[in-house]
């Protein structure tokens, strides 16, 4: 520490320090001794409180660095499974287009290859629903062909119905009882006694003129009607000549298929009225049995689809990404649904683009928002109604020359709309569209608008954790802005009684000279403006020098250095403080409109500093040192700093002195301390 330090290593001599009068006293050697063990115990613990210091921060960055990490790699696994599960999707959609063209082909060719030979009935004027009633039953497979019954994934056969067809067969002595269902393009058995084969093509069925028909269709001799004298079933294998069918009529009043007999020989005297009421009889038994069997299915696929349900709501509590929760969402409704097209569109219309799509399963992103925007009309009207569209037959609904581009395109026939209400506003619109004509269950519909509640939780707990975020930074800046940054990150791990002592810290306190006049001849409004400039200026110069501002009481500024750093030089970054806030007062910014001067009292020595108060928190010193330094300043002259002798030591212990001009005040009075030896700080060496 220079000259001083080599003077306090002589064994044997002590310390001179000059007086005022220019006289000399010496300091025993033990103080000495002692001074210089306090001093190195000071150092000691402000190092370990640094490395301490240092410590929390390095576990608490590591920990947040852990957080975010276990955060993104949860959504990446989340949007692999989703991806993994929409390119199963889309493999299995495309395997059933391919199997829907080569279907289609092959039955072109065997209706073409059919008419040459012999010429069936006629479709029934209610076709098209009687095929959909048929198919709400879900028995049939979705794609079928004669010549590819493997690919066909009908239903197996169910023992109740082969009862009734033995049953029907035994009592009229006849060689064949079916349970035959018409489709549109074949006829398939779902009993067949005493033929092998599981369907037919519709062409060349009996039942396809019984499902035309209100009463049985009763056929006692093949040859001698000319509907069937040249139906191959007649004139090849498995040669019929008689044929009976009553009809399998829908509580919606639907033919869908028969419960029919046949043989291989005439019956010219079949039809009495016992023999005709007993084979309706038996058709209701059956088209009972098919409505129960239903209800069932629907059951089944109720609870599968309340299982998706949960399943989406749990999977996306793992997500924090609302891009892969769309995803996710369309890629469960699709497997649920079985449905061709899915969209989820942000009710935000653009009138030369559309709605815009968050996400979509069947179609590509580059023509999403061509065909929103062909389907706003219908979108429209959803969102206004706030109500679940649906549509079974589009062709009942629009024109074919009004047709949206969209439903042309991707040839839909029917479709569900629901919407997604967030903060009782309808902003986002859920879309599913089948390729096929279709009634949507009540199990569906029901499916669709628990996704849709889902995903106004899911965005409306998004968008609340958004506003929750935004606060705790709002409420963090807050605090931060009354509360040293260390001390906020103790208050945010819920300690309690935060208080600490610290040996030793260098206390500021700046006053402004004739405040009391001032104030008294200038507005509210100015005088707020003017501490609010002056304060704001010595905030920022507080933070160039690592010094903490402790509070403002009235006109005065209280701040202090080694609070929390607990560097040795807390003194000389006070005074380097001091100085550059004298210069700022005293600059033309102040001087020209306020005409304003300060005292500066400054004093070090051991505080006490902690945090009190419930609701309005407040970061406080306290101490012998802190009412010092006051007294430094309320007995000090405007325009200069006062020091005290504790300052004075302390700068001189830190090799500081030479930095600065310091001349010697004298023995000052102060109230309750008794005549003190100050300090004035004239300016930077």
């Amino acid at each position: 520490m220079g000259a001083a330090s080599s003077i306090l290593n002589r064994p044997g001599e002590g310390d001179f320090t000059p007086t005022s009068k220019g006289e000399v006293y010496q300091v025993d050697n033990n103080t000495r001794r002692e001074s210089i063990v306090s001093i190195g115990e000071s150092v000691q613990a402000a190092s370990i409180r640094k490395k301490q210091r240092e410590l929390f921060e390095l576990n608490y960055e590591q920990e947040k660095l852990k957080q975010k990490t276990l955060m993104e790699n949860q959504e990446r696994e989340a949007g692999e499974r989703i991806a993994r599960r929409r390119k199963q999707q889309e493999e299995i959609r495309e395997r059933q287009k391919e199997k829907k063209r080569i279907v289609s082909e092959a039955e072109q060719k065997e209706q073409e290859d059919s008419r040459k030979v012999y010429q069936g009935a006629t479709d029934p004027d209610n076709e098209d629903d009687r095929v959909t009633a048929l198919k709400s039953f879900n028995l049939l497979g979705k794609h079928y062909t004669l010549r590819l019954v493997k690919n066909v994934s009908d239903t197996s056969t169910d023992s109740h119905f082969d009862r009734i067809t033995k049953m029907v067969k035994n009592r009229f002595q006849v060689n064949v009882g079916l349970v035959s269902l018409v489709d549109k393009h074949r006829q398939w058995f779902k009993s067949a006694n005493g033929l092998a084969a599981k369907q037919t093509c519709r062409n060349v069925a009996f039942c396809s003129y019984a499902v035309k028909m209100v009463e049985p269709l009763i056929v006692p001799d093949a040859i001698l009607d000319e509907r069937f004298v040249n139906n191959p079933l007649v004139t090849g294998p498995p040669y019929l000549r008689f044929y009976a069918g009553a009809q399998l009529t829908t509580t919606d009043g639907f033919n869908v298929g028969t419960l029919c007999i046949a043989h291989s020989e005439p019956k010219p005297g079949f039809g009495q009225n016992e023999e005709v009421e007993f084979l309706q009889d038996m058709a209701k038994v059956v088209i009972r049995e098919m409505e129960l069997s239903k209800k069932l299915n629907m059951s089944k696929k109720s609870e599968v689809m309340q299982a998706n349900i949960t399943r989406f709501s749990q999977e996306t509590m793992k997500i924090r990404s609302l891009k892969l929760i769309y995803e996710l969402a369309v890629v469960t409704i699709a497997e649920s649904l079985d449905v061709d097209l899915v969209n989820v569109v942000e009710l935000t219309p653009n009138e030369i683009d559309g709605y815009h799509t968050l996400a979509s399963f069947g179609y590509d992103s580059g023509v999403r928002n061509r065909n929103t925007h062909s389907i706003r009309s219908l979108v429209d009207a959803v969102s206004f109604s706030k109500q679940t569209l649906i549509i079974e037959d589009i062709s009942k609904e629009v024109g074919n020359s009004m047709m949206p581009p969209l439903i042309r395109t991707f040839n839909i026939k029917s479709m569900i709309f629901d919407i997604v209400e967030v903060d009782q506003e309808a902003r986002y619109l859920v879309g599913c569209f089948k390729t096929e004509k279709y009634v949507w269950s009540l199990e569906e519909i029901m499916f669709m608008d628990g996704i849709c509640k889902s995903l106004s939780g899911i965005i409306q707990r998004e968008m609340w954790g958004k506003q929750i975020s935004e606060e705790r930074v709002k409420a963090d800046n807050l605090l931060l802005n009354i509360l040293p940054t260390p001390i906020f990150h103790r208050m945010k791990k819920n300690e309690k009684n935060i208080a600490d002592g610290i040996a030793s810290a260098t206390i500021l306190f700046a006053d402004i000279v004739g405040f009391t006049e001032l104030s008294s001849n200038t507005t509210p409004k100015e005088l707020v403006s003017m501490l609010n400039l002056i304060f704001s200026s010595f905030d920022r110069i507080a933070q160039q020098h690592g010094c903490e501002k402790v509070k403002t009481i009235g006109d005065c500024y209280l701040c202090c250095a080694g609070l929390l750093n607990h560097e040795d030089d807390h003194a000389e970054a006070i005074i380097n403080f001091a100085l550059d806030a004298l210069d700022n007062i005293h600059s033309d910014i102040f001087q020209t409109k306020y005409k304003i001067n300060i005292r500066v009292g400054i004093n070090t020595g051991p505080v006490v500093a902690g945090v009190i108060g419930l609701d309005k928190f407040v970061y406080d010193i306290w101490g012998n040192a802190v009412n010092v330094a006051s007294r430094m300043e309320s007995h000090g002259e405007p325009g200069r700093i006062q020091i005290s002798k504790a300052t004075y030591k302390s700068l001189e212990q830190t090799d500081s002195l030479e930095k600065f001009s310091i001349t010697e005040r004298g023995y000052t009075k102060i109230k309750g301390k008794g005549e003190i030896k100050t300090f004035w700080v004239e300016r930077k060496k």
